[in-house]
């Protein structure tokens, strides 16, 4: 699981100005800043434990050097809500199919979550094609759901059922780790 001592691998990778076009957040320039939101993160679970958050480092096989992140956050019985980030040195590569495969699946075989979400700013289209992908079906789309960086922000929201994972999935099974 992610923590504080991963802040110092991450930080180059998140610098990455690429990755915040779409999100309202920017690029953490401060290792201690890092580290500190690492460190809230790795409790796992909100301050009235409410929510359950996941967090994971996403590597290359046999790689030392992070490429990215998956996380989930989960409610009791409810859908669990996921976020990616893949560093842009490594896009187009399956490298986000294939880390968001295996947190869907790892939810769907450790959590009682009936459905997996995914809510995208309509404009990144390369997040979108990901979850199509990867079976989701879109719900609705939210007209100016957040405003950042001077312009409004409409999100597209997808979903995913336990239902419909196993058939979806049974071409493209990877490991997860329970534990990094």
């Amino acid at each position: 699981m992610l923590g504080p001592q991963h802040a110092t691998a991450m930080l180059a990778g998140l610098g990455d100005i690429r990755i915040y076009q779409f999100l309202p957040q920017d690029a953490p320039v401060d290792l201690a800043a890092l580290q500190a939101r690492y460190d809230r993160q790795s409790v796992g679970h909100s301050a009235d434990h409410a929510e359950q958050w996941l967090n994971w480092i996403v590597f290359l096989y046999g790689g030392v050097d992070p490429v990215g992140f998956v996380q989930a956050t989960l409610r009791s019985g409810k859908n669990a809500l996921v976020a990616y980030v893949i560093f842009p040195a490594f896009w187009r590569q399956g490298i986000g199919r294939e880390a968001v495969t295996a947190l869907i699946s790892y939810l769907f075989e450790t959590t009682d979550t009936p459905a997996v979400l995914a809510e995208i700013d309509t404009r990144n289209a390369g997040s979108i094609a990901l979850v199509r992908r990867l079976g989701f079906c879109q719900t609705a789309t939210v007209e100016n759901a957040d405003h950042f960086k001077g312009t409004a922000s409409h999100e597209k929201h997808y979903q995913l059922s336990r239902a419909e994972w196993p058939a979806l999935s049974a071409n493209q099974a990877v490991a997860f780790p329970k534990k990094l």
